[in-house]
């Protein structure tokens, strides 16, 4: 049996009114993406994994929730959001938001990894604690979270092994196409890699 904690419809509301999850899930109703007893049971039963990644701006906001004194819905939002992840056992994935800050751009990688240091420490926060933030707006809830220590050698290594893409403009196109190819019911899926090409 899932259990779910009290405050969960709560979190579930804010995430449907800030509308910030996009999948690839074929649903009967579009609610159901917001049902963290789904992820559960395919998680626990049918041995699948999940990963949310976030783009710039909602992790902008996540660690703003830690670096702000003032507090506002975007900030909530966003907490609500990580929280929904903590619940339904999605781990969070930053890799595209950090490429996004770094940019290719050296002076960029320092805060690029303060920034990671922050999130992997609010992902690491109690679940009541996000709540008290997100839920009830308690700005006390999160003062107390300290920054988790990376391998700043590695990481940095890693986040800076490969260049920029040139090409970027072609790969997306073609990137779209194949979401495009897969999304359309009206092709059958013996013909999609045809059409594709």
């Amino acid at each position: 049996m899932i259990v779910l904690p009290h405050y969960y419809e709560a979190i579930v509301d804010r995430l449907i009114r800030a509308d910030w999850l996009v999948h690839n899930f074929r649903l009967q109703e579009e609610g159901e993406i917001y049902n963290p007893a789904n992820y559960l049971y395919n998680i626990h039963f049918n041995n699948k994994q999940y990963f949310a990644l976030l783009d710039l701006n909602v992790f902008q906001y996540i660690i703003k929730c830690l670096q702000k004194d003032e507090m506002n819905e975007l900030l909530r939002d966003a907490c609500a959001m990580l929280l929904f992840c903590k619940i339904a056992e999605i781990e969070i994935e930053p890799a595209l938001a950090i490429y996004e800050r770094i940019n290719y751009n050296s002076e960029n990688l320092e805060k690029a990894l303060d920034e990671l240091s922050l999130l992997r420490a609010l992902d690491n926060t109690d679940a009541d604690e996000l709540a008290r933030y997100a839920v009830l707006g308690d700005k006390t809830a999160l003062k107390n979270i300290e920054p988790i220590d990376i391998d700043r050698n590695r990481t940095k290594k890693q986040l800076t092994q490969y260049k920029k893409l040139t090409d970027w403009d072609s790969i997306y196109l073609l990137v779209l196409m194949a979401v495009e190819t897969y999304f359309n019911e009206t092709i059958p899926q013996n013909k999609k890699l045809e059409y594709y090409i």
